[in-house]
């Protein structure tokens, strides 16, 4: 994993995506990442940093994410029960059910972990210094426009994380983003036209896009897939274009996929 943060236009390789996000500086406790294009890398990446330093991390979803195979998971219907809960480590990952995915022509069978009722995440905090939501989904597409109950922010969510995939830039709408319909409202697209960087800036910063339901939240945007220089060079193009929008602090990270 190779990972830049961005400093007055500059890529500057760096560690640290937990101190890169400058979420040191503000000491979050709960934080949901959303978008599209890496949310579980970059929610995984966050807890390992975490980890390290000593300190303990739950992992969940307000929506579903495969479930981890990597980790120490448990299955909850009311989170009290983590009162008297063993950890086997300092990452617990915490859903409410399992969820079968049969498999299809060309595909295999998934698990799918499904998140606890939202009205119940908050109460995952009092049992760890960090929690970490997945709050939203994308079809392992790599940009996304939200639809009217997307993303799911639990109200006490002090901050954001932003992820598109840089894949999708010079790509065509329908390869690479979901519910791309939304995005002739907001960007006035045609079938034809590619995905551009300035596109990709959009929706990462527009109320309607990525940064939807941030409100007064600290936000943060994590660039996935910078796996070569021209990659490197596209993901320049996005930040340009996004601070003529916002000055929003971004990283740049190598994750290829999801784990």
């Amino acid at each position: 994993m190779k990972l830049y943060e961005e400093q007055a236009g500059q890529l500057i390789a760096r560690e640290s995506l937990w101190e890169s996000l400058l979420l040191s500086h503000i000491s979050p406790a709960i934080i949901s990442i959303v978008g599209a294009g890496g949310k579980t890398s970059v929610m995984y990446q966050l807890a390992e940093e975490l980890a390290a330093q000593g300190r303990r991390v739950i992992v969940t979803t307000s929506t579903h994410i495969v479930y981890p195979s990597a980790y120490q998971t448990v299955i909850l219907q009311d989170p009290s029960e983590l009162a008297d809960f063993i950890w086997s480590g300092r990452i617990l990952v915490v859903g409410g059910q399992i969820e079968e995915i049969p498999a299809m022509a060309g595909t295999v069978a998934l698990r799918k972990l499904k998140g606890l009722n939202s009205a119940d995440i908050h109460r995952l905090a009092k049992f760890c210094e960090i929690l970490l939501i997945e709050a939203d989904g994308a079809k392992q597409l790599p940009l996304k426009l939200p639809a009217a109950h997307e993303p799911v922010i639990i109200p006490e969510t002090d901050t954001v994380i932003g992820c598109a995939g840089l894949d999708a830039v010079g790509k065509t709408w329908e390869q690479m983003c979901f519910r791309r319909e939304l995005a002739e409202g907001l960007l006035g697209i045609t079938k034809t036209r590619k995905i551009q960087p300035e596109d990709v800036a959009r929706i990462l910063t527009d109320s309607l896009g990525t940064a939807k339901a941030v409100g007064e939240r600290a936000y943060r945007i994590v660039l996935n897939k910078a796996d070569d220089e021209v990659r490197l060079d596209l993901a320049g193009k996005v930040i340009e274009a996004m601070h003529k929008i916002a000055q929003i602090p971004c990283v740049v990270t190598s994750f290829a996929k999801d784990k």
